[in-house]
């Protein structure tokens, strides 16, 4: 009788396992869509339009069963929105976020861009430094070239280039000292 039981039990794990492979089975694929405005104070705009959104499409086929119609395909879609925080230099949140920083990580983000650049994106310093996190290219010019292609310090006046290189600091910085805010330690307590 246990036997039997045993050999029931492994056919229908079998067989939800190939139903799963063959046709009930779900891919998602996720779109984010940015949805803000720039923070120009000569400009009349809702603060809710800082949004972020994100649309997560899935593609869902039936399995008819064998010897019945051929799988019938469905498109799901499902957007949430969500507002981006206000603060310091927040007109560059959205891309950001697009440089791979997380939503809660904006505002102290936003702070830092504040300090060190005026929120400027195209600015330097008299040590070298660029953009809207001004990275230090004289310390990071061998592994920007080596890590992104970086080789002209011009291109960390491109924001999203620099918040890219950032959020690599930033998770370096994290890995190695336990806080992803000491690069930036010259312009405040962030740790």
């Amino acid at each position: 009788m246990r036997i039997i039981v045993l050999l029931f039990m492994a056919v229908a794990s079998l067989s939800f396992s190939i139903g799963k492979d063959i046709g009930e089975s779900k891919t998602q694929e996720q779109e984010i869509v940015f949805v803000s405005t720039p923070a120009f104070s000569n400009l009349d705009v809702d603060e809710n339009l800082f949004m972020l959104e994100t649309t997560t499409t899935s593609v869902v086929d039936y399995y008819q069963g064998e010897g019945g119609p051929e799988p019938e395909y469905h498109l799901e879609t499902t957007t949430t929105t969500q507002p981006l925080p206000d603060g310091y230099c927040s007109e560059w949140y959205s891309i950001a976020v697009e440089a791979g920083w997380s939503i809660d990580e904006l505002q102290k983000l936003g702070r830092i861009m504040w300090k060190e650049s005026n929120c400027i994106d195209d600015i330097a310093n008299k040590t070298y430094s660029y953009g809207l996190t001004q990275i230090e290219w004289s310390a990071h010019y061998k592994w920007l070239d080596s890590e992104f292609g970086v080789t002209e310090r011009e291109s960390l006046y491109d924001p999203y280039v620099n918040l890219l290189v950032a959020k690599w600091l930033y998770d370096y910085a994290e890995e190695e000292y336990g806080c992803g805010w000491q690069p930036w330690y010259m312009s405040g307590d962030w740790c």
